[in-house]
């Protein structure tokens, strides 16, 4: 009952975090200029970086949008367009495209997560702060795990690690609203 519960709150905050931060998605930027979370990213090698991240939750059966704008001199686009996360390498002017199903994404983007049907929860911890939920694909279909770090009282998503099949972690930490004008 526990994992249920839990699993309830983090899907319904992971679902609304569109709502209370005023992320919108790119196409949607472009016509109304809107407001947007900031990212700090800390790569496995402690290397840093800082970005938007824009999240339009999924509807129905469908997977939701998503946009990581790297600010330079980062030259790193991904884009998840409801089928397929892309990675965009500016420097190097090159694409490469996964499934997001195939992807710790996926878990972002459903429009209903639930942990205990779609996941393994292989641990809940208080560490710091935060609230920490580790799951894994039941599927197996992705290598790795996905920590999301939540705040305890409200499970508002503060962050999350990705642990890649050699155990290498980036974590990615939601900061500031900020304002956003254009996606160009």
């Amino acid at each position: 009952a526990g994992s249920r519960a839990i699993s309830a709150a983090v899907r319904r905050q992971i679902a609304s975090r569109a709502g209370p931060a005023g992320c919108v998605s790119s196409q949607e930027v472009a016509v109304s200029p809107d407001r947007c979370v900031g990212f700090a990213q800390t790569a496995p090698d402690g290397s840093r970086t800082t970005g938007l991240f824009y999240l339009s939750r999924g509807q129905s059966n469908r997977m939701g949008r998503l946009r990581f704008e790297y600010d330079p001199p980062t030259q790193f686009l991904v884009v998840a367009d409801g089928a397929n996360v892309a990675t965009i390498d500016r420097a190097l002017r090159s694409t490469t495209r996964v499934g997001i199903g195939e992807t710790p994404l996926q878990y972002l983007l459903k429009p209903n997560i639930n942990l205990d049907r779609d996941t393994r929860v292989t641990g809940v911890a208080r560490i710091g702060a935060d609230l920490a939920i580790t799951v894994r694909d039941r599927a197996n279909k992705v290598d790795g795990a996905l920590t999301l770090f939540l705040d305890p009282q409200s499970y508002a998503l503060r962050a999350w690690e990705v642990t890649d099949a050699a155990r290498a972690t980036t974590r990615l930490t939601l900061t500031e609203s900020r304002a956003v004008a254009s996606l160009s």
